[in-house]
């Protein structure tokens, strides 16, 4: 019988693979690491772009929040990949998306999908980090 390696899923653990991290917190355009190694606890921040999923790039068509974005492939619901340069961009933007779709973040039909804390985006894109 295969072991279950929970620790080594990037998808449920985070992508990143540095060792002993204990905390995060944002940190203006950064999230700063509370890491534990021989020498105590450290920390260091890393850049930070929040982003949100959505369906369709149209649906920030006419938002006031600037963002960059990308088409996502794939067989999955969304298909949009919308960044921001700050967690209030991501804020504004997720307001705006509410009131344009008639759906809250947390409604299991809202064409987006927002992430209600840092901690998970930051760990789920390492493709977007510049370490």
């Amino acid at each position: 019988m295969d072991t279950l390696r929970l620790h080594d899923n990037p998808l449920l653990c985070g992508a990143d693979p540095q060792e002993g991290i204990v905390a995060a917190e944002l940190a203006g355009r950064f999230i700063r690491l509370f890491i534990r190694n021989e020498r105590g606890v450290v920390f260091h921040d890393d850049p930070f772009h929040p982003f949100i999923l959505l369906e369709g790039a149209e649906l920030l068509a006419g938002s006031p929040v600037p963002h960059s974005g990308r088409t996502l492939h794939g067989p999955g619901v969304y298909r949009y990949l919308a960044l921001f340069a700050n967690w209030n961009d991501c804020l504004a933007a997720r307001d705006y998306l509410a009131k344009r779709s008639g759906k809250t973040p947390s409604a299991v039909d809202a064409p987006y999908l927002y992430l209600s804390t840092a901690w998970p985006r930051y760990c789920s894109a390492p493709s977007w980090r510049s370490r």
